[in-house]
């Protein structure tokens, strides 16, 4: 018996510290109480937080910075005889980038020119002959002039002559009149005819010559015509050997910073090789959302851009514009989805987002980096 109850003890002892245990102290139920206090307002915060805010932003992370990037390349054909701009060196608008050696480009507009002042010889000649055809045409208007009005003179001696002849045969006819002199009258009025019909064709002469003038003017009128049309080719011929000349001079179309260049001194280059880029200061980042998360966005809604380059930096930004049509819409090859076996793709539709360039954007941000976008739906 003694050594049955001495077995059960340190049972005893065992039941009584579990219940101990299960006995909660005051402080420790104070402890209790307090860290459920603490775990139901960090739920109540965080579902507050979530209905007022955290609802509203829109979040992705497949974003990233754009430029509009300028490639330049050649317009000419030619060697690159010099490259004055370093890779990433920062350059203005008009800045000298490369030069292709003008030489031929040169010899061209010499030559050009030389055929304009040759076409411009021709004109003035042209026009000289011109002038003098006119003249002449001028003046045998004049001779056409004259023979039609004496013509008109010996008409009208005539028509008198005759008259008078009839006159005086009619008195000849009463004996008023001796025959020598109705013969005198005769004689005058044939003489009257043949004035007239010597005037006639005078006048038939002159306007022979007329038109023969007037053909001449008309030829030097079109040869000058001509000589102007090719005065205006080798003029046109002449800015297009300036031009050619300018452009073995590459100038920057913007400012940005030099960067992909391509070109090397002495490379033969061919009208529309890329010889480098500029990249310009001005960014923004393309934002690719799926379909189901566009619905409440809109423009001039705001930005939170967190470049993957410094997880830390914050950098704001304004949805400017929402694409039209979906990425793949634009792919090189479309997805066909009425034929094969059908499976449903969540789209994407990118949104430019307009960025803040504060200096700290500024020295993180480069063009291709990726970030994270996240916009805020509530506003405007």
């Amino acid at each position: 018996m003694p050594d049955d109850v001495g077995s059960l003890r340190p049972a005893q002892k065992a039941s009584d510290a579990l219940a101990a245990l299960r006995t909660p102290s005051p402080e420790r139920s104070r402890l209790l109480r307090i860290a459920a206090a603490v775990v139901g307002l960090a739920v109540l915060a965080f579902a507050g937080h979530w209905a007022l805010v955290g609802r509203h932003m829109v979040r992705t992370d497949n974003a990233y910075v754009r430029a509009d990037i300028s490639l330049v390349a050649a317009q000419v054909e030619g060697y690159v005889r010099a490259i004055p701009v370093a890779e990433n060196a920062q350059v203005q608008a008009g800045d000298l980038l490369l030069e292709i050696d003008p030489a031929d480009y040169a010899v061209a507009l010499q030559a050009a020119r030389a055929r304009l002042a040759q076409a411009e010889a021709e004109l003035s000649s042209m026009r000289a002959s011109a002038r003098a055809a006119a003249g002449r045409s001028g003046a045998q208007g004049d001779q056409v002039r004259q023979a039609a009005s004496n013509l008109e003179a010996a008409d009208a001696e005539a028509a008198r002559a005759q008259s008078e002849l009839a006159r005086q045969q009619r008195l000849a006819d009463e004996g008023f009149v001796s025959p020598t002199r109705l013969e005198t009258m005769e004689a005058q009025a044939r003489r009257a005819r043949a004035d007239a019909e010597a005037a006639r064709a005078a006048l038939a002469y002159q306007r022979e010559q007329g038109g023969v003038f007037s053909a001449s003017r008309q030829q030097a009128s079109g040869d000058v015509a001509a000589a102007e049309a090719a005065v205006a080719a080798a003029r046109a011929d002449v800015e297009a050997a300036e031009l050619n000349l300018s452009r073995t001079r590459v100038t920057a179309p913007i400012a940005g910073a030099v960067a992909n260049r391509t070109a090397q001194v002495g490379q033969l280059v061919r009208p529309g090789a890329q010889l480098l880029a500029i990249v310009p200061p001005a960014i923004y980042v393309e934002a690719n959302f799926k379909e189901t998360q566009i619905a409440r966005m809109r423009p001039g809604q705001s930005v939170t851009l967190v470049p993957d380059i410094d997880k830390s930096a914050r950098v704001h930004g304004v949805i400017e514009s929402l694409s039209p049509a979906t990425g793949a819409e634009f792919a090189f090859i479309p997805v066909e989805t009425a034929t094969g076996n059908f499976t449903k793709i969540v789209q994407r539709i990118p949104v430019r987002v307009r960025v803040d360039l504060t200096e700290e954007a500024r020295a993180i941000l480069r063009p291709g980096l990726s970030v994270t976008a996240t916009v805020d739906t509530r506003a405007p």
